[in-house]
């Protein structure tokens, strides 16, 4: 659906608008973070590895994430578990 360098975040709102990121895709809040299923992605940003710890289990920010491929994600955060 995107396209090799895009921001992965950036594919993700234009086919689902409701995906949950606060601090507007800049890695702050890890709100719009995701669980790579398969796939690949570009290598972990120095802020990914800050945010999410280097064994973070498959989860990625999207908004840190480039495609480099086919790769198929699922959401980590749930927008209905967060109490505003």
């Amino acid at each position: 659906m995107g396209r090799e360098g895009e921001c992965l975040l950036d594919v993700i709102l234009a086919h689902n608008p409701e995906h949950l990121h606060v601090c507007g895709g800049n890695g702050f809040c890890t709100s719009c973070r995701v669980r790579v299923v398969s796939g690949e992605l570009s290598a972990p940003t120095r802020l990914e590895r800050e945010r999410l710890g280097d064994r973070c289990g498959g989860l990625r920010l999207a908004c840190q994430s480039r495609l480099t491929g086919d790769v198929a994600v699922v959401p980590a955060a749930a927008a209905s578990l967060i109490d505003w």
